[in-house]
């Protein structure tokens, strides 16, 4: 009876198998992303885009390690910290009221730098230093998402890359073709987070 179990869960195992979506299982870590230790302040781009009421992505760079006091106010403030990126610096959510209580923390002295989060950090440095040497060629990437994206920021996408496929949540991502001279535009795009280059889960499959 045993027997005959084992071979069903192996069969159902194998059904899963192939209905799961080719997609990278890769762990997409923007690890790589700098921030600059002599910038100071409010970038004057981030201060403009919040009065003009868009929310978006960010780094916010604090003087000290967060306790809890500073993340009390910055959960009530509808302000959320994504990814840890360097000693006291995370990339954050801010919505388009988020300036006073920005304003209010830099004031504090807790908050030391907020910025845009620079471009050519949201990408794999080998992937970068394939497209230097070779922008012509065509690759096959990954781009990472904050969050699972419009229809719109979808079809920015598709101008600039050939989408085979996508995934969304817990982790967004979309594969495909992509020129290496059009990698610049896809980068620009406000809510992709991060671009690698697709490793192929099986190199030996046949």
């Amino acid at each position: 009876m045993w027997r005959w179990i084992s071979l069903i869960m192996l069969s159902l195992g194998a059904i899963c198998s192939a209905c799961t979506p080719k997609t990278s299982s890769t762990p997409l870590n923007p690890s790589t992303l700098t921030v600059d230790d002599s910038a100071r302040g409010i970038q004057p781009v981030v201060r403009q885009e919040l009065d003009d009421g868009k929310s978006g992505y960010y780094v916010l760079r604090f003087d000290t390690p967060l306790d809890d006091k500073t993340r009390l106010e910055l959960e009530q403030s509808n302000i959320r910290l994504e990814d840890n990126v360097k000693e006291n610096a995370y990339l954050a959510y801010l919505k388009e009221d988020s300036l006073p209580t920005l304003e209010k923390l830099m004031d504090a002295g807790d908050l030391d730098y907020v910025g845009i989060i620079p471009p050519e950090t949201k990408i794999q440095p080998e992937l970068a230093a394939k497209i230097q040497a070779d922008p012509q060629a065509v690759y096959e990437v990954v781009v990472q998402f904050f969050t699972e994206p419009p229809e719109q920021t979808l079809k920015e996408l598709g101008r600039w890359m050939e989408v085979r496929d996508t995934s969304f949540g817990p982790v967004n991502i979309a594969e495909g073709k992509v020129k290496g001279s059009d990698v610049s535009s896809i980068l620009a795009l406000p809510l992709v987070k991060w671009v690698e280059e697709r490793t192929p889960a099986d190199l030996g499959g046949g």
